[in-house]
């Protein structure tokens, strides 16, 4: 009795939770298909007609596949960095002995404490006085700076999960450090 009365519940709890998480889409792609007219005297009110007029309007308009391949491009670049560079750091701090490895961590970690706002006025300047305003490397730089230390702290913490063996038994195979197998 009590385990139906619990899982009543919990669905009860996840249907209303899929309601006001999926709502706001549902509510954006109707909208996207209502007159503009009708979109502002009735914005919650059901579609009297449906129009593809805003679609059109978008891609004829506007510049919208120009910004989906920038950000695709920033998107593409920025996360190869951020894979690589935290990947390589991370297995270092994680798993090489040497002197000053937990402060290096610990420098990283700091990056989570600084809020992005704060960087918003310097950067602008620094990127300004370098002339790289408007341009993709201004938003790449910032992202990497941002999102390495969040990158870094997860590969820590899986590399700290795999066993020291495995690097053990790969060295006894004849790979150094950096994965090469020695001939």
């Amino acid at each position: 009795m009590k385990r139906s009365i619990r899982k009543v519940i919990y669905w009860s709890v996840m249907i209303l939770f899929l309601i006001i998480q999926g709502y706001p889409i549902i509510w954006l792609i109707i909208a996207g298909f209502r007159p503009n007219i009708e979109l502002l005297t009735q914005p919650f009110g059901f579609p009297k007609s449906f129009t593809m007029e805003n679609f059109i309007k978008i891609f004829t308009e506007s510049n919208i596949i120009t910004y989906m391949k920038n950000s695709a491009i920033i998107s593409v670049i920025s996360l190869a960095f951020i894979v690589l560079i935290s990947s390589m750091a991370s297995f270092a701090i994680a798993k090489m002995n040497f002197m000053g490895r937990k402060n290096i961590y610990r420098y990283f970690l700091i990056g989570l404490t600084i809020p992005y706002a704060v960087t918003l006025i310097p950067l602008f300047t620094m990127f300004a006085r370098v002339g790289l305003i408007n341009t993709r490397i201004s938003v790449i730089l910032p992202l990497l700076a941002f999102q390495l230390p969040v990158s870094i702290m997860l590969f820590v913490n899986f590399y700290s999960f795999i066993p020291d063996e495995i690097i053990e038994a790969a060295v006894i195979d004849g790979a150094n450090i950096y994965g090469y197998i020695q001939k």
